[in-house]
């Protein structure tokens, strides 16, 4: 998204970022940039080390497309002035907060963390926003987007220096807030350091991200950097969850959501089946109101409650919720049906977790199909102790399970289906086939079904793209089923 800005001298945002430097001259700086390819200008640029590549050894190029400063983290010689730190992510969170003039302290921020369910109460948020005639602007997994226009996101929570430049844009067009998911990544590399908070919604926590974190603790202490420096009265919590309590208990204060006694946004007589879920929402003054959609799914409840809950502390009346509420609408890649006229149900979902899994073959269970059909992988690159996890509860919940790739990325895809396969044989069963091509696997599992049945495509939901290696290449399950299907 666009915006102008007024340069800002380079020792400014020096003195932002509490580095004391010398400077032999003090650059106007006129914009941020992290990659060395979009380099503008009169820009200030942070070296990072990736994965993949080192910034540092780009300088050359940022000096001839015009980069007037670079802040680094390890010594380099260049033309224009470095300034060398210990944390390159640290500062360019608190330089990209004051050179977009703090713009987090302008807009409301809404922030969803959790392992499950960010991206649909991302949606339903924006959704009881527009119902009530206010635009928000939206930073997910599935896209960033603002008005009628979305932008191609790379990141779950994007980095420091794009969170800020959405947000002054959004305060430039007068909306007033801003929805994001806040991954456990964005909150332990320093992208969210600088922004200002309004409210904070938890919605569960199970394993994921394991090759990052190492353990359960860890990955739970980087979710709890979100409510630091909030009120406990605009924290919102799934009481159902074992996390969500331990969260209550050290913010006894916040808003409670779930099932439970203990819960004070609860839904009464749910019920649920494939055009979608009901129940009636109680709110924390006694009053309840009729809930309806067509979102699919007993988990979707606690994602509308936690939506709900996002609404109260961010001072909406109860009509005003239930009624965005009532218009949420079934979200991309999240439990989306594939329809041709077929006798049977296929249902695209993004689940690629063990809980997330389960969850969706419990939900699918529960609407009493003839036979449960599962086509999924899992992704290489990635937390390695969940395969056979997955592998376990798929052939557990569904009656035949289709092993096939995911994104393997530069793992060996092969091993990756043996990582899965592991926790079935330990398991005992044989309901399951393995296929390594996702689209044969796809027509494999929708060629099986007959009246009655449901195939449940999991793992890669929204995403239009596959990952062999570094090579990125067009696939949608979602093309891949309708052809199927026709």
């Amino acid at each position: 998204m666009k915006t102008t800005v007024s340069p800002v001298p380079l020792s400014v945002l020096l003195k932002v970022a509490k580095e004391s430097v010398d400077l032999k001259e003090d650059p106007l700086i006129r914009g941020l940039s992290y990659d060395s390819r979009k380099v503008r200008e009169g820009d200030l640029f942070f070296a990072m080390k990736g994965a993949q590549s080192d910034a540092h050894d780009h300088l050359s190029e940022v000096i001839k497309k015009g980069g007037v400063a670079a802040i680094v983290e390890r010594g380099v010689s260049a033309s224009i002035p470095l300034i060398q730190t210990t944390s390159v992510l640290k500062k360019m969170s608190k330089m990209a907060s004051r050179f977009y003039q703090n713009p987090t302290k302008k807009v409301k921020v809404i922030g969803v963390t959790g392992t499950n369910g960010k991206t649909t109460i991302t949606y339903i948020l924006e959704n009881i926003f527009r119902s009530i005639g206010e635009k928000c602007g939206v930073l997910g997994t599935i896209n960033y987007r603002v008005d009628d226009q979305s932008f191609l996101a790379p990141n779950t929570t994007p980095m420091s220096i794009d969170i800020h430049q959405f947000a002054h844009g959004l305060h430039q067009k007068g909306i007033s807030h801003l929805v994001m998911e806040v991954s456990s990544h964005a909150l332990e590399l320093h992208r969210v350091d600088d922004v200002s908070f309004f409210c904070g919604i938890f919605t569960n926590l199970t394993q994921d991200h394991l090759d990052f974190h190492s353990t359960m603790e860890n990955y739970f202490h980087a979710k709890l950097k979100l409510f630091e420096h909030l009120p406990d009265e605009k924290i919102v919590v799934n009481i159902d969850d074992p996390y969500g309590k331990k969260i209550a208990q050290k913010y006894p204060n916040c808003l409670r959501f779930g099932q439970g006694s203990q819960a004070q946004i609860k839904a009464c007589e749910p019920r649920w089946d494939l055009k979608g879920v009901q129940f009636d929402l109680r709110f924390p003054s006694g009053q309840s109101y009729p809930v309806k959609t067509n979102l699919i799914g007993r988990h979707n409840i606690s994602n509308l409650l936690a939506s709900a809950g996002g609404g109260v502390v961010c001072g909406l009346n109860e009509n005003q919720i239930v009624d965005g509420l009532n218009q949420s609408h079934t979200i991309p890649g999240r439990f989306e049906r594939v329809e041709a006229g077929q006798q049977f149900v296929v249902v695209i979902d993004y689940a690629h977790t063990p809980d997330a899994l389960g969850k969706a073959l419990d939900a699918l269970r529960d609407v009493n199909p003839q036979r449960l059909i599962c086509v999924f992988g899992a992704g290489g690159d990635r937390d390695k102790r969940k395969r056979p996890l997955m592998g376990k509860i798929a052939t557990q919940k569904a009656d035949m399970v289709i092993l096939t790739s995911d994104n393997p990325r530069t793992e060996d895809p092969s091993q990756i289906l043996k990582d899965i396969e592991a926790g079935i044989i330990e398991d005992g069963k044989s309901n399951y086939s393995i296929m390594e091509n996702r689209e044969k696997a796809i027509f494999y599992g929708i060629g099986m079904a007959k009246e009655k049945d449901i195939v449940l495509i999991a793992g890669k939901g929204h995403e239009n793209y596959q990952i062999y290696g570094k090579e990125k290449t067009t696939f949608s399950d979602q093309e891949v089923a309708h052809r199927a299907l026709v």
